[in-house]
């Protein structure tokens, strides 16, 4: 008799172990790896839009950096190129600044101007802007690093508009307060950095 129930609990056992996970089981196991799963795909997008928020940091700095130095490098190319024609250095000074609009107010107005700094006519680098200033394309394939531009046949519109607002230093007329302005989305979200830059007759 007590051989009997031992080989019947020996049986119970064993099929016990065939019965495989319970459908509790089962759902917990899903469950368990679903979580992961999605953590695991939440970790991606984040890193995805951090890589892109970092990327679009990084080109509005150079947009606005590049906006400068194109400015600066406007005056002294104007001041030693009319020096060297003999004319005096306030006729170069004023040269230079009429060439931005302070005549005209292209830049000297409040809604500021754009300039392509890839465009070859040197008369048509510099325009008033409208109400918001159009945005820049980007184009990949460019030569001389000359990416982001204002020419629709070269790529594709990017979110990125650049200002240049210009004015006199109301208290030294021999110094140009110059203020760039680059706006953006990151996805949704709307950004904004600005660049101020005092640039000098440095000449007088």
């Amino acid at each position: 008799m007590k051989i009997f129930k031992k080989q019947k609990n020996i049986s119970n056992i064993n099929s016990l172990k065939n019965r495989g996970f319970t459908l509790i089981e089962t759902m917990v196991a899903v469950l368990i790896l679903s979580t992961s799963l999605t953590s695991l795909l939440t970790l991606t997008s984040s890193s995805l839009f951090a890589a892109k928020y970092a990327n679009n940091e990084i080109t509005a700095n150079y947009l606005l950096q590049e906006a400068v130095d194109y400015i600066r490098n406007d005056r002294d190319s104007i001041v030693f190129q009319q020096r060297i024609n003999g004319d005096l250095t306030s006729v170069s000074w004023n040269n230079f600044l009429n060439k931005y609009g302070y005549i005209n107010s292209s830049c000297f107005s409040p809604n500021g101007c754009y300039l392509d700094i890839t465009e070859q006519t040197p008369l048509n680098v510099i325009r008033a802007c409208a109400s918001p200033c159009t945005l820049m394309y980007f184009d990949p394939t460019a030569h001389y690093n000359e990416f982001y531009t204002y020419r629709p046949d070269f790529g594709t519109v990017s979110t990125f508009r650049r200002t240049i607002t210009m004015s006199i230093n109301p208290t030294n007329i021999n110094e140009l307060l110059v203020t760039v302005t680059v706006n953006w989305k990151n996805g949704n979200l709307s950004r904004s950095r600005s660049l101020n830059e005092s640039i000098l007759n440095w000449q007088n």
